[in-house]
């Protein structure tokens, strides 16, 4: 939503100069935290050149871009998650608030809390989201999108509700989303576990998957050219669960 923020400012820049920002960005050393500085720029820069905020918002959210798809699937399915994210965008309008609906149908139920479901039942824990009772969440939908993500300010109204009853530091502190340190993992104790994998022979090779592209995202990171860790978590996890 930051980037949505920012879109239609760099949405005027002509496309030369938005390339060149772009090749800039890409000459940042990759970093191996969750979401860098240098992975957000250059995902920002790619959605921005598309020139169309829905295909933008649905670029961001995917991890691997539409454009790539040719170079690791041997057939591109007809109805992919980008597509469908995208037409749903597309059908809810252009508004902040439509993207926002877009989320709340797609992203959150088939990500955000199937994961939770998953991790919380496999650990025996029960867990609940009292920020998603249904009168709240109607009642949230009802409030322009602007004054919800007011000035670029997240939880904006969560935060204002809670100022007099939590202390500051609390409040403002920085995010702690969970999430394993893949980055480093892949460049050291699992790339050997990965390579193994990429590099053995499995039906999906034969049938989906190009297992030269898999490798060269591998070593495209093994080397600190990017951060290809969301990329080779699902194809590992894919190779892995699939018979």
């Amino acid at each position: 939503y930051s980037a949505n923020e920012l879109y239609p400012m760099f949405d005027r820049l002509p496309d030369a100069l938005l390339r060149f920002l772009l090749h800039c960005v890409n000459m940042i050393p990759a970093s191996d935290r969750k979401v860098g500085f240098d992975y957000k720029a250059k995902r920002f820069f790619e959605g921005v050149l598309l020139h169309d905020i829905a295909k933008a918002h649905a670029y961001w959210r995917v991890i691997v871009p539409p454009h790539e798809r040719t170079k690791l699937l041997k057939n591109v399915m007809q109805e992919d998650a980008y597509a469908v994210y995208y037409d749903l965008l597309y059908d809810k309008g252009r508004s902040a608030e439509s993207r926002a609906l877009a989320d709340l149908t797609t992203w959150l139920p088939n990500n955000n809390l199937m994961r939770a479901d998953i991790f919380s039942m496999c650990n025996s824990l029960e867990v609940r989201v009292p920020l998603l009772d249904l009168p709240l969440v109607q009642y949230m939908l009802r409030i322009p999108f602007a004054i919800r993500f007011k000035n670029g300010r997240k939880k904006y109204l969560l935060k204002k509700v809670l100022e007099d009853k939590l202390e500051r530091r609390l409040i403002h502190r920085k995010k702690a989303g969970w999430h394993m340190p893949l980055a480093p993992w892949l460049k050291k104790g699992l790339y050997t576990y990965c390579a193994d994998t990429f590099s053995s022979h499995h039906a999906l090779f034969d049938t989906i998957l190009k297992r030269d592209h898999c490798l060269s995202l591998l070593n495209e990171h093994k080397r600190g050219m990017q951060n290809n860790s969301f990329k080779l978590w699902g194809i590992l996890v894919l190779l892995k669960h699939t018979a």
